[in-house]
């Protein structure tokens, strides 16, 4: 049985809430969402190598696209979460899933798109069709690199064991993908009530019409765009980081997750392991 957990991306306060059921429960085996590149490191890490030198150690192999601080950002309580690991339960088996070329993809992808919405920023002109193309894009290579981590994980999958796999929103295919081949699974939202940015909303809607043969429409994609565009202006621009602007942006938008969401922003446990580190 694999437990799916999924996780917004980038948001920094569910990788920690992952980290503090990390810490309470037992399992065999986990597979997590990082490149498969990473994964001798991470063994190491798992037998008790410090986070700093795991850090600078995936930073000067260039495992990881550039800028790393990015990807340590939403990943490193996940990470203070498995470091030492091993010595508490020898056992434990860890694989990192994700196909290597999806994160080099996606690296570029985010530039692209931060070229255009800058470029609404400063010109309030944009090009759907470039926005059209770039997500289809990321969908056709998405879905590809979706299957080959399917592989990844039914050819490591053992059914007796107890299994926990990190994922993503943008990853639901994937349970579709190894219960089509044969897997016991089941699945847990780790952040709720989750509200899906401009971006996400983009995304999820063009695959939607896509899937039923259609374009999505010019006026609902240029409306998004702006709402996405205002997200980066008036909230990643003017915050510490992600989180910060994803909780003002939820403040102004969704109050009611809002307090929900804040409940358990910092956890006990997660303070003392920041501060150790």
């Amino acid at each position: 049985m694999i437990s799916f957990w999924f996780l917004p991306s980038h948001l920094r306060i569910a990788s920690e809430r992952a980290y503090t059921l990390l810490r309470c429960i037992r399992f065999d085996v986990l597979y997590l969402n990082v490149t498969r590149k990473v994964e001798g490191l991470i063994y190491s890490l798992a037998e008790g190598a410090p986070y700093d030198w795991f850090i600078h150690e995936v930073v000067e192999r260039g495992l990881v696209p550039e800028p790393a601080g990015s990807w340590e950002y939403w990943v490193k309580p996940i990470l203070l979460a498995i470091r030492g690991i091993l010595k508490e339960n020898p056992r434990v088996k860890i694989f990192c899933y994700r196909q290597p070329y999806m994160a080099e993809f996606s690296a570029r992808l985010a530039i692209e798109i931060a070229r255009l919405t800058f470029r609404f920023i400063s010109t309030g002109k944009t090009d759907l069709g470039k926005w059209r193309c770039l997500i289809s894009h990321f969908l056709r290579v998405g879905g590809d690199a979706m299957r080959d981590e399917a592989r990844y994980i039914m050819d490591r999958y053992e059914p007796e064991e107890r299994g926990v796999c990190i994922s993503d929103l943008g990853s639901r295919g994937l349970i579709d993908l190894l219960r089509d081949g044969g897997l016991e699974l089941d699945s847990h939202y780790i952040l709720l009530p989750y509200h899906f940015t401009p971006i996400e909303i983009i995304t999820r809607e063009i695959r939607r019409y896509k899937m039923r043969g259609l374009t999505m429409p010019d006026q609902r994609l240029l409306r998004l765009i702006r709402e996405h565009t205002k997200f980066i202006r008036d909230y990643i621009l003017l915050s510490r980081d992600y989180d910060e602007a994803y909780l003002r942006w939820i403040h102004d938008r969704a109050r009611w997750i809002e307090s929900r969401l804040k409940t358990k922003l910092y956890t006990q446990a997660w303070v003392e392991t920041h501060s150790a580190s």
